[in-house]
């Protein structure tokens, strides 16, 4: 037995169900513009990025040049410098040298891809997305390391068992990595990219030289 409403209970009913649903989808278009704005940013490396410990002590500083970047210690010291190499078709690769000029590896940069390789030209990491939002930092043999999951606060460092390793968050004008705990571990205030602070969160590298020239190929494949 079907019982019809009467018409004005129907058509309110109608407005009702029209009305949440209008919500809920301006809700997540809401959300996913938030989410492209924290992480899809273009933002330029224009001038000196300082990166700045748990003390909010200054920790190193990377500076643009014509040619590529340099790292520097906080003492002002020369660390490492980022040199663009040679480009073949659509892939770029950037050399990393330290401040005695001996190679510590190079960064092959091509389309959401960006290949670890070292000194001897093997490869070793891989940090690589298929959709520009959520990444895999893999190992050469296609080990799974971590997961990088776009939120709307900036992104999420999960290990390969989907456990919270970091996580960026943007807040203002700062930039910062904390650990699982919140805890600040590395931030900034200069103009960096949400996605340029996620190699620093990649323990695995263990090499500062080799996270900031990630750092730096972010940075420039998103000025492209």
């Amino acid at each position: 037995m079907v019982l019809a409403l009467p018409l004005p209970k129907a058509l309110l009913l109608l407005m009702v169900v029209v009305l949440f649903t209008g919500c809920g989808a301006a809700e997540q278009a809401r959300h996913d513009r938030s989410d492209e704005n924290v992480n899809s940013a273009k933002i330029a490396l224009t001038g000196e990025v300082t990166f700045k410990n748990d003390a909010g002590v200054v920790a190193f500083k990377m500076k643009p040049r014509d040619d590529g970047a340099k790292l520097f210690n906080a003492a002002g010291e020369e660390m490492a410098r980022f040199t663009y190499g040679e480009r073949a078709g659509e892939i770029t690769k950037i050399k990393i040298k330290d401040a005695t000029d001996k190679v510590l590896g190079f960064v092959s940069v091509s389309l959401n891809r960006y290949k670890i390789i070292d000194a001897e030209q093997v490869d070793q990491f891989e940090f690589q997305s298929d959709d520009g939002r959520d990444w895999k930092f893999k190992t050469a043999d296609e080990k799974l390391v971590f997961r990088v999951k776009s939120r709307d606060y900036g992104f999420e460092i999960e290990t390969g068992d989907k456990v919270t390793h970091a996580k960026i968050k943007v807040k203002g004008n700062k930039v910062s990595l904390r650990d699982s705990a919140e805890e600040t571990i590395l931030s900034t205030k200069d103009s960096l990219p949400a996605l340029a602070m996620v190699p620093f969160g990649f323990d695995a590298l263990d090499s500062l030289p080799i996270q900031s020239a990630i750092a730096f190929a972010v940075v420039r494949d998103l000025q492209q």
